[in-house]
Parts: structure tokens; sequence; C-alpha cells
């Protein structure tokens, strides 16, 4: 047991296994990733959550930035 890439024993489950950070908005999948089960539950959320909001708003700014193309017909 334990012999997988990124697992570990982790005492509260008392077996070995991984601890995966899953951000989700409504059905889609924004962000997975697989930590070793040994790490803080909370350990990295922070920083996707801040990587998440940085790409929205560069991707909502580009969008919004845009001039439009008036129909001139």
């Amino acid at each position: 047991m334990g012999t997988r890439n990124l697992t570990r024993f982790h005492g509260y489950y008392d077996h070995y296994c991984y601890l995966p950070l899953y951000v989700f908005c409504g059905q889609a999948t924004l962000a997975c990733l697989l930590r070793p089960s040994r790490t803080d539950g909370a350990k990295h959320s922070a920083a996707v959550i801040k990587l998440l909001v940085r790409r929205g708003r560069r991707s909502a700014s580009d969008r919004f930035d845009a001039p439009e193309k008036l129909d001139e017909s």
C-alpha cells in the first residue's frame, strides 16, 4: 500500500490516499489539483483561487475593452 505516486498515509482517514482539490462553477470544472494526502486540506486553495480570479478578470477585460464593430449598412 502507498506505492503509488503522491499517496501517503493519512491518519484522519486511516488509509493511503490522495488529497485532490477541485474547483467548480456550476457543472464546469475550473481546476483540479492532485496533492499528496500528507498536506493540509486548505493548502494551495488560496493560490488556486487567486489564479482563477486573475485569469477570469483578464478574460473579462479582454472581452469588454475591445471596441465593438458597428454595422454601418
